[in-house]
């Protein structure tokens, strides 16, 4: 009687057991875990398992830990609706798929996979769309990954790590982000593209509320110095004071340029009049040789009458 006792006191303590330790015994595959209704957390992380597999019974796992195993594919993974945590690292997984009915899915990490030579990994697009609505937390770092336009779909993405892959392509990467308009952190660090001429702006400039890129931090100031540069680049091209209707034409070329590019309106509404959105280039801005210049007779009368008190260039004072 006392061992019959024992034996339900210990069936309804591994009920009740909501977390498992199971890591780093070197087992080759997973325990059946029928008895465990109440798991939420299961670590089998530092083991030699091969399949995912005898999980089925443990439908209200939230977290489960499988890195640095010998996993090949992703599968059995359907019955788990409340999991929100999967961490894959340090597998032999190639293909991400089988992802349906990973309803409430928040992170997935499959960064270093075991890969063989010339093989990178990659996704399955019904996967992708199984888990857009719901993913913040995606590392993929490296996994020898050439585009991420497949992941399009993430539109909850919140932490996205691509580093040390062989990324290379920077229209790739844009037109990706600037549909993740929750991303506030990404790194692409180690990647090809990481080296191109303002890489760094040209992600900030597309991106709505990214905070750190690379692990170093974006200010408030930075974001909108990049994204007013972007917009003067795009409208300068077009804006010229020499062409514009009843302005003085008589200013030399490098001031022509410096005050077209100075003013950017909704609209390109640039005929004279000053608004309160108006933008200017600070005095300091101009080259040298042209503050210096003495030039034609007026010339600098002209130059200072279009200097405000502020000394910046405004349109409308000329």
């Amino acid at each position: 009687m006392l061992e019959r006792a024992d034996d339900k006191s210990s069936s309804e303590k591994i009920k009740k057991q909501t977390h498992l330790y199971m890591q780093d015994r070197s087992m080759k595959c997973i325990p059946k875990l029928s008895s465990y209704e109440n798991l939420c957390v299961v670590y089998l992380h530092g083991n030699r398992i091969e399949s995912i597999e005898n999980l089925d019974a443990a439908v209200n796992l939230t977290s489960l830990y499988l890195q640095n195993n010998q996993i090949e594919k992703l599968q059995n993974l359907g019955t788990f609706r409340r999991l929100k945590k999967l961490h894959l690292g340090h597998n032999r997984i190639s293909v991400v798929e089988n992802l349906s009915g990973l309803d409430n899915l928040q992170e997935l990490h499959l960064e270093k996979q075991q890969l063989r030579k010339g093989e990178c990994l990659c996704f399955d697009p019904r996967s992708i769309t199984d888990i857009s609505s719901t993913l913040q937390v995606l590392n993929i770092s490296h996994n020898c990954i050439k585009s991420i336009k497949i992941l399009n779909p993430l539109k909850s993405v919140r932490v996205f790590n691509a580093s040390h892959n062989k990324l290379d392509d920077i229209e790739d990467i844009l037109k990706t982000v600037q549909q993740w308009y929750y991303l506030y952190e990404a790194s692409f660090t180690g990647n090809p593209v990481a080296k191109r001429h303002k890489y760094r702006e040209n992600i900030i400039a597309r991106t709505v509320r990214l905070e750190l890129l690379d692990k170093k931090e974006i200010n408030e100031t930075t974001r909108c110095f990049i994204k007013r540069l972007e917009r003067v680049t795009k409208v300068s091209p077009s804006v010229n004071l020499a062409d514009l209707h009843d302005l003085p034409k008589n200013y030399p070329h490098p001031l022509q340029k410096a005050v077209s590019c100075s003013i950017i309106q909704k609209g390109l509404s640039v005929l004279g009049k000053c608004n309160a959105d108006d933008e200017y280039v600070p005095w300091q801005a101009l080259p040298q040789s042209l503050k210096k210049k003495k030039g034609v007779p007026g010339e600098r009368k002209n130059i200072a009458a279009a200097l405000g008190g502020n000394g910046q260039f405004k349109l409308g004072n000329m």
